[in-house]
């Protein structure tokens, strides 16, 4: 009999495994050992990092950073030490948004708890695994945290979840959204700076006088373009939540980007039109994954409001790859976009990531809704998309 390769074997086998390498990451980041190696002068003890870390035996944590530096993620040394390398780095929470941050996000038991949930969610079709299993949608759960208490009567009394908005709740759901706020940073900056061509240069950006960026977040995105060479003229409007815009003032002036060159918006994309002069272009990037086809239909009638006569409406955004296509499951970063829109459906109701083909059929039907028609379509290697809506008349 000819010897077996087991490829579907490996291949299963690798899928599952993949909970025990997130989980232990988790414990990594979570008890900050990243931190504590990157900031030592010489190799760490694990009796050391034990005591440091809180842990009452090393037994345990033996074992994980064993296996951790085995995959290259630290490294270890003779007598049981361990120092930092280039992973470890990445991992460090205290210099600003990172890989851990990724991690404290997507490996928290917050999402854990909801992944649990997940198959309830599917069979039902209704609520989110994560509604199910904290009570509340994700966003309330972030930054309604004065507004609306944990809602423990809502969950199943055997929910895991129980027990989690119960000792220092609001401490513990501020802790989950700056997690979330900084992993969604790092995670913009993987996409946009890996792909090759990027997204800075794919585009015509110099060719933009005046730019809104619609849920630009801190204005990672933003402050780029403003900085691209040709692009010295060009003035950025960034609309966003209240507390967003907080955040996007300290990281402008880090990034030395004056108020002569952007302008700050507070607001709803949903129920507000931007306050704005007129703009020739706006940006939604990743934005529209988490509206419903209505909701979307309503944010173009808003920027229509705004947009400048055949100004230019762009939909930045990642997509699956096509069914059948598996050459382009895991992208150049090591994310993988398939399962990432199952993370994005877990969390938000109308959460889609979807192909090319599928995103240029949304288009097509948005546009019969409202007065827009879609131009040029911008590919950047495995990176995001471009999709360049025109106003019409």
């Amino acid at each position: 009999m000819a010897e077996e390769n087991f490829t579907e074997e490996k291949l299963i086998s690798s899928m599952f495994c993949g909970i025990w390498k997130s989980r232990c990451l988790s414990v990594l980041v979570s008890l900050g050992v990243p931190e504590l190696l990157c900031t030592s002068s010489s190799p760490v003890s694990i009796q050391e990092i034990a005591e440091r870390t809180g842990c009452h035996t090393d037994e345990k944590l033996y074992k994980i950073m064993r296996t951790m530096a085995q995959w290259g993620i630290g490294e270890e040394l003779s007598e049981k030490s361990f120092k930092a390398n280039r992973a470890m780095e990445l991992l460090r929470r205290d210099k600003g948004p990172s890989l851990g941050h990724m991690v404290g996000y997507y490996g928290s038991d917050e999402f854990w708890t909801a992944m649990l949930a997940l198959p309830e969610a599917i069979k039902r079709g209704g609520d989110t695994a994560f509604e199910l299993a904290h009570g509340m949608n994700l966003y309330d759960y972030m930054y309604k945290v004065g507004e609306l208490e944990y809602s423990l009567d809502k969950m199943k009394p055997e929910n895991p979840a129980s027990e989690m908005g119960t000792k220092q709740r609001q401490q513990r759901r501020s802790e989950f959204a700056h997690n979330y706020d900084h992993a969604m940073n790092m995670l913009s900056q993987l996409e946009l700076h890996s792909a090759q061509p990027s997204v800075f240069t794919v585009y015509p950006w110099d060719k933009c006088n005046r730019i809104m960026d619609i849920g630009g977040g801190e204005g990672h995105f933003l402050s780029h373009i403003l900085q691209l060479p040709g692009c010295e003229h060009t003035h950025g409007v960034l609309f966003d939540f209240p507390d967003v815009i907080k955040r996007a003032k300290e990281f402008l002036a880090k990034e030395s980007i004056t108020d002569s060159r952007v302008t700050l918006f507070c607001g709803d994309i949903l129920k507000n039109v931007p306050q704005s002069k007129e703009v020739d272009t706006i940006i939604v990037k990743n934005l529209f994954v988490i509206f419903t086809e209505d909701e979307m239909v309503k944010v173009l009638e808003n920027c229509r409001q705004v947009l400048a006569k055949d100004g230019k409406f762009i939909i930045v955004n990642s997509c699956n790859p096509e069914a059948g296509d598996t050459d382009h499951n895991v992208a150049r970063t090591g994310l993988h976009p398939g399962f990432r829109g199952v993370h994005i459906m877990t969390l938000c109701k109308m959460g889609n990531f979807r192909t090319k083909s599928e995103w240029l059929h949304l288009i097509g039907r948005l546009c019969t809704r409202v007065a827009f028609q879609l131009k040029h379509v911008y590919e950047t290697g495995d990176g995001p998309k471009l999709f360049e809506l025109l106003k019409c008349d």
